[in-house]
């Protein structure tokens, strides 16, 4: 098994729940959308509610995708995992 494989399943179902909340809210405005913002008292539901719809079909596609990961894609055992981490702390302790 790949050491990859359960960091994209994870990734996969966690950007699938946003993607498809996010489109709920957009196919049943009335249930889970604006009517369900009014229902628990927000502010302003019908102009928060298609706001939180896209963030979330957004960020479910991006999640997905893995955009904007960051290093958190990186193997722990990597040799240059930590250079950046390391370089910092021995410029800062050579300034002192």
């Amino acid at each position: 098994m790949r050491k990859g494989l359960p960091m994209i399943l994870v990734r996969v179902i966690v950007g699938l729940v946003f993607l498809t909340e996010g489109i709920l809210k957009f196919v049943h405005p009335a249930e889970l959308g604006s009517g369900r913002f009014a229902h628990i008292g927000l502010p302003f539901p019908y102009v928060l509610a298609p706001i939180v719809g896209a963030v979330e079909i957004a960020a479910g596609a991006a999640v997905i995708l893995n955009l904007f990961a960051g290093d958190s894609h990186r193997d722990p055992d990597h040799e240059g995992a930590n250079s950046s981490r390391e370089a910092f702390w021995s410029i800062s302790a050579s300034e002192t």
